[in-house]
Order: structure tokens, then sequence, then C-alpha cells
């Protein structure tokens, strides 16, 4: 790590290298259950007493673009009634929340964007923002430290070609160090439940903004799942799919701790093998993919966009807007339980207890589903709106 700083309690100290790491503090059995909850993006609206008021109470959040071209924010309630559309200067990709304060939020823009917002969500305004460092750009993503008092996101040092986790004081979003994120193309990060490890979804292609969306060199990619010790930066343990092609850029991890991860499939799916786009990972020794009927991996065309697991239970969503599926899968047994076909859709979110969750595609459209005795079902259309047309981004985060 460059820069070394002193850390309020919990003691995390970033790239000491000393021999002698400092373990955190256990957290309180609150600050544990809010931890889990920005680990798994679940709602936790007990924790919102902060941001009690008379106001429609806000369930979602959403990124999106407008017909006229320009990028918002936007609240929607419980059956996705919109609350409140805030402007943003460039397209915003995913979320972080800060499970020490319940309303502030930060917003990352979309690779290779050098932007991040700060979103208070009970006053439903942008309350600060920064940006990345010279010669570096965001990934898209970011997770704050158990006690908010540092944000993490990652980046790219595009000369350099490689992969680093900024670390920021959440006082005034300064630069304070940064961690390796041992591999290229670092891109979505969750704190584990322990709260002293990272885990880190690694693309494994090298990319520069000069050409902004081409993937430079796909046959020397390295992609992989990467768990990160938050106090000194060692990799603990880095875990690769079978094709080196298939690139990790999503995870999500439940309350358990077993991280779930999404693949996006680089080159043409029919050279093979491609195959499996979701996979598992509970402390063995490679990564668990999970059972598919005939015909499920070929209807995500070789792209998994986003990915959701409840908070407790066994149940998650992903998505793939190039192949217009969405996919529920019970991650215990680890098996697919259903492919429902939902035009461009993308930004995904489910219940805690994993009876419902919603999806949200490009044209504007949102649905909701149930888990019943029979399966997963359709349960509310919610039609693009009559306002200005919108095309949901790629995340949505419950909030309550």
């Amino acid at each position: 790590m460059n820069r070394k700083h002193a850390f309020p309690s919990p003691p995390i100290a970033f790239g000491d290298a000393s021999g002698d790491p400092r373990s955190p503090r256990p957290a309180v059995d609150g600050q544990r259950r809010l931890l889990l909850a920005l680990a798994l993006g679940a709602p936790f609206a007990a924790g919102l007493a902060g941001c009690e008021s008379t106001a429609p109470r806000a369930a979602y959040l959403l990124a999106a673009r407008q017909s006229d071209g320009a990028h918002a924010l936007l609240l929607h309630d419980p059956v996705h009634a919109e609350l409140a559309r805030i402007p943003v200067g460039s397209r915003a990709h995913g979320f972080a929340f800060d499970a020490s304060r319940p309303a502030r939020v930060a917003v990352f823009a979309r690779r290779p964007g050098t932007e991040a917002w700060i979103l208070d969500l009970a006053e439903r305004r942008l309350a600060g923002r920064f940006a990345s460092a010279p010669g570096r750009h965001f990934y898209g993503h970011g997770a704050f430290t158990v006690d908010g008092a540092h944000l993490l996101t990652t980046e790219n040092d595009y000369d350099a070609g490689r992969g680093v986790i900024v670390v920021r004081s959440t006082d005034d979003w300064r630069v304070v160090g940064e961690m390796p994120a041992h591999g290229v193309g670092p891109h979505e990060l969750r704190l584990m439940p322990d709260a002293r490890t990272l885990a880190v979804a690694v693309g494994g292609i090298r990319s520069h903004p000069s050409r902004p969306r081409e993937k430079l060199d796909v046959e020397a990619m390295r992609p992989a799942l990467n768990y990160i010790e938050l106090e000194s930066g060692r990799l603990l343990g880095s875990y690769r799919p079978p094709d080196h092609r298939q690139g990790i850029r999503h995870l999500d991890v439940a309350a358990d701790g077993t991280v779930l991860v999404a693949i996006q499939h680089e080159g043409d799916t029919r050279d093979g093998p491609g195959g499996a786009l979701l996979a598992r990972h509970r402390g063995e020794d490679a990564l668990a993919f999970p059972e598919a009927a005939p015909g499920d991996w070929a209807a995500l065309d070789g792209y998994v966009g986003s990915i959701r697991a409840a908070g407790a239970g066994r149940h998650a969503i992903a998505s793939s807007p190039r192949g217009n599926a969405l996919v529920f899968w019970d991650w215990r047994a680890n098996r697919l339980e259903a492919s429902l076909t939902m035009l461009d859709v993308c930004a995904v979110a489910i219940t805690p207890d994993g009876s419902a969750a919603s999806a949200a595609g490009g044209g504007g459209e949102i649905r909701d589903f149930v888990r019943g005795e029979s399966g997963w079902q359709l349960a509310r259309v919610v039609p693009a709106g009559r306002g200005p047309a919108l095309a949901y981004d790629n995340h949505m985060a419950s909030i309550g």
C-alpha cells in the first residue's frame, strides 16, 4: 500500500506489513445485522431510524438514462412508484450502502467513468461527490468498512495495467491508501461477514479509457474470485473458472459467507467450453457450478449482468440482458430453479427471505416475482412510466 493511516476502532490498518496484524474488535449485534444487510444488498428497514419521516418509504434505488440522454438516480416505493429523480452527471452503475449510516449511499460511474456521488436517502439529494485520481478510473463498485470510516473502490491504474482497491476517508473522501486487487479488471467487491475480508470479482481483462469499451488482449485474461485481507491487503485465496474466457464481474455474499459469482463469457459461446455462467464458493478448493436444465446456460447468451442473494435462506436471482432472461438459483442445493424471459433485463433485487424479487429492463419496464409452492411466478408488471422514457441501468438496490 502506498500510504498508511491511523484508523479509529475497530482498528484496520491497510497495507501494514509488520507481520503483526491487528484484528478488529468483534462487531456488536446491531453492527453485524447492518453489515450483513450491506453485504447482501438486502432491505434493512429496521436500521433506518435516522430516515424516519412522513414521506412515503423508499424501497428501491436504481440508475437510469432518460430519453434526452441525461442520467439520473431514482427512488421507488415498494410497488415501484417513483418517489424522487436525482440527476447525475454521467452514467451510474453500482451502489454501496454505509451500514453505520444507513441513509448514506455511495454511487459510482460506469467504467471508465471517473465520478462518484454520495446520496442522502433521508433528504433524497446528492450530499457530495468525488473523482478518481488522474490515471485512474472507477470500475463502478465499492464497499464501506463496517464502521463507516472508509470507502473502498475498485479502480483501474490503466497505464500500469493493474487493478487496485483505493481507500478513502469518509470524512472528506480523500484517498488515504490503496492495496492491490491481485488481478486486472477488479469489478464488484463485498465485505465478508467477518468484516475483515473482501471478496473481489476480477474480470481479468485489461482496458484503457483511450479505447473506452474495448477489451484488450482477451487471450491473456486471468479472471478470478479473490479474497483479500482488509488489514494487510494480502491475498488470502484466489479461485479461477475452468475457462480463462469466463470473466467474473459481479458477485454477492450470503449471510453465512457463501459467495455467488456471475460470469461473462468472452468470445463466441459456440466455441466452448463457455458453459456455466454462475458459480458458488463456500470454502471449497474450486468454484462449484449449479445444476441446470438443458438450454438454461444457452438462454443466457454467455452473459450474466447482475446477481443478488437473499439475506437469509437459499435463493438468488441473476439476469442476462443479452439473453433477455432471468434465472432463479437455489444456491444451497446448487441448482437453477427457473428461467424466465424479460426483455433487456439487468437490474435485480430480492427480498431478505427470498420470497419475492424484482427486475428492471432497459425498456423502462419492471417486473415483480413471487416464490410459492409451485416455484417462481410473475406477480406484477410495472410498465414504462408516462414521463420521460427511462432505460434502467445495470443494478438495483433494495433499501427498505
